[in-house]
């Protein structure tokens, strides 16, 4: 299962959060019933679901209704989440050849509030794209690019720029106009976003907390 909640920042706070079931077996799923569940403190926000007839290597699309947005409120004791945690419970189920799903319970997962408190977010193709990240990829291309065909071989002396001879076989203005010419905002986010949506390219996570 994989879950994109919806947030106050989001361009339309008023969607609600959907669940994504993938059936990964080899054997379709007749029925499964399971409930998304979202905690603060001892309350509890349920939405009970139901998935039938899942073929194996399928997904289904599941809104949750009952879910809470994500967000901030200021409290008396400072800062409070709209919600702790959130997990999913399986009431049971059974497969296409009569094995019975059993009843369990996954781990808890807690909102960091990354998502939140930063707003550069873009639902596409069915993902929710970080934007923030992407505009940093596309600066880094253009950068690479700016240094392969602007100043690589060059060095900077006392403030004063010098070059080999061999840097000098195609002019300064050539290179200059074609790098203006590739680092065109529509060229840098066609190259970005192609390399992403036909996985080619990965943003890099910092750390993993």
């Amino acid at each position: 299962m994989k879950f994109y909640r919806t947030s106050l920042v989001d361009e339309d706070p008023g969607r609600p959060s959907i669940v994504l079931v993938e059936n990964i077996g080899i054997s379709d799923i007749d029925e499964l019933e399971f409930d998304v569940v979202a905690t603060l403190g001892a309350l509890e926000f349920v939405d009970p679901l139901r998935v039938r007839q899942l073929a194996a290597g399928k997904t289904q699309w599941l809104t949750l209704a009952n879910f809470p947005v994500e967000g901030l409120s200021c409290a008396a004791n400072g800062i409070a989440p709209s919600y702790e945690a959130f997990f999913y419970r399986i009431h049971g189920g059974r497969t296409g050849d009569g094995a019975m799903i059993r009843a369990s319970e996954s781990h808890y997962w807690h909102p960091t509030h990354f998502d939140f408190l930063n707003g550069r977010r873009l639902r596409l193709f069915g993902k929710s794209w970080h934007v923030g990240a992407i505009w940093d990829l596309e600066q880094e291309l253009i950068e690479k690019i700016r240094w392969h065909l602007c100043y690589r071989g060059k060095t900077w002396v006392g403030g004063r720029l010098y070059r080999p001879k061999l840097s000098q076989r195609i002019t300064d203005p050539v290179l200059s106009g074609l790098a203006a010419l590739i680092t065109m905002s529509l060229v840098i986010k066609a190259v970005c976003w192609g390399a992403l949506l036909l996985r080619l390219q990965k943003i890099q996570v910092a750390s993993k907390h």
